[in-house]
């Protein structure tokens, strides 16, 4: 159920971001996508068969409900505002936890490079929202 709550966030967050431009809205896909990849691939690991069944669907159920209510509502902004925070918050949790090596042979140059290169395409995202890139 925190699946679908969680996955339903993200994808209003994104539909209340209209006239951001292609470019923007492209940055923020990649970094999702990413982040969904890690999270699937992790819920496979941990859940199994239960997560391929059932979880799966029920979180990308989640996907499609946000874009519905993003379409069909609208929340203040003070609380469009604090869900945003609450996600980036927990993205930064997942990445921390999920993300590092378990093991004792750790990498952190390959999370370090992984971070650096999720905190480009984030920090890139206000840039192209407003500098009138490719808008469509």
């Amino acid at each position: 159920m925190l699946y679908l709550l969680y996955n339903l966030t993200i994808s209003y967050i994104i539909t209340q971001r209209p006239g951001e431009g292609i470019v923007n809205t492209a940055l923020i896909a990649v970094g999702l996508m990413l982040h969904f990849v890690i999270i699937n691939i992790n819920s496979i690991e941990r859940f199994g068969e239960l997560y391929d069944k059932y979880i799966r669907w029920i979180a990308s159920s989640g996907l499609l409900l946000g874009w519905v209510m993003g379409i069909a509502l609208s929340i203040p902004k003070i609380v469009e505002v604090s869900l945003f925070s609450f996600i980036g918050g927990i993205i930064t949790y997942v990445a921390l936890k999920n993300e590092l090596a378990h093991t004792e042979n750790r990498a952190p140059y390959y999370f370090l490079a992984g971070a650096a290169i999720y905190s480009i395409i984030i920090l890139a995202i206000p840039y192209f929202g407003r500098s009138g890139l490719i808008h469509h």
